[in-house]
């Protein structure tokens, strides 16, 4: 399930979010937001601990878990700053988009707390990135924010399914674009404060990056990330870049044809 990039530095951001949970956890800080007709409208400590407030062991336990499984992959595709970027807006925007459902359709308040429905935005954002692989050679990675929402319906039955289910909907909306913004943010200096051993630094697509001269070396390690032999030497000699490549064989940009033509041109001639 290795879904992140190798980049270099300390995995700080998942480091934050796991210190806010345990601290909110053995403080004993219990917050939660009522959404929906006949809430209460959420108080500024609520909607600051909602979302590291756990008010069962399962699911701390859950969360934890999750958080150092992913985190860490999800950190060194992004960097920090974009890690954290993305967790503070999910965890922001969710509360609104459930309450407006649960007005529209007239349902009675719901209870929120916890990480896990954050959790799933961003997984979801990480297996977009990555659509074209496949898990265990048989599972697509698309499917595995829906295992997770099935999971987490079992493990948290407390927990509404539909939030979570808006999440992976938000996820999904958290195109290379976006992210790409937020990387650009991120470049210019978010974290200039903090020794560079600090924090996993984020790359911009479009910043001067150095040419890989070493062509078999760029075409490896696309090869050990799982993207197929004739695409990658297509994108290495479109780009000259080992991360634009990586861009381009993310969205998908290398079409059949690209693939046969440079199939064709490593051909010899046939001699007669």
């Amino acid at each position: 399930m290795g879904f992140g990039l190798n980049r270099s530095g300390c995995c700080s951001g998942t480091l934050v979010i796991l210190m806010l949970i345990l601290s909110t956890w053995l403080c004993g800080i219990q917050a939660s937001l009522s959404l929906g007709p006949g809430g209460e409208f959420p108080g500024l400590y609520d909607f600051i601990f909602y979302a590291f407030s756990n008010e069962e062991l399962t699911s701390i336990l859950h969360n934890i878990s999750l958080l150092l499984w992913l985190g860490p992959c999800q950190e060194r595709r992004w960097g920090t700053f974009v890690f954290l970027a993305l967790s503070c807006i999910s965890t922001l925007l969710l509360p609104p988009i459930y309450a407006l459902f649960l007005f529209v359709t007239g349902d009675e308040a719901s209870r929120v707390s916890g990480y896990s429905a954050t959790h799933l935005a961003l997984f979801t954002a990480q297996c977009r990135q990555v659509k074209q692989r496949r898990v265990l050679r048989c599972v697509p990675v698309w499917l595995w924010p829906w295992l997770v929402l099935l999971l987490d319906l079992f493990l948290l039955p407390s927990v509404p399914g539909l939030l979570h289910f808006y999440a992976i909907c938000l996820g999904l909306n958290y195109n290379n674009d976006f992210i790409e913004i937020l990387e650009q943010m991120g470049t210019w200096g978010s974290c200039a404060c903090l020794p560079k051993w600090a924090y996993v630094p984020a790359t911009s697509r479009h910043s001067q990056l150095p040419l890989y001269h070493n062509t078999s070396q760029r075409l490896q390690q696309l090869e050990k990330m799982g993207f197929p032999t004739e695409k990658a030497v297509v994108a290495l000699a479109a780009t000259g870049q080992l991360d634009g490549a990586i861009s381009l064989l993310i969205d998908d940009q290398i079409g059949e044809e690209a693939v046969v033509i440079s199939k064709a041109k490593k051909s010899p001639p046939l001699s007669f």
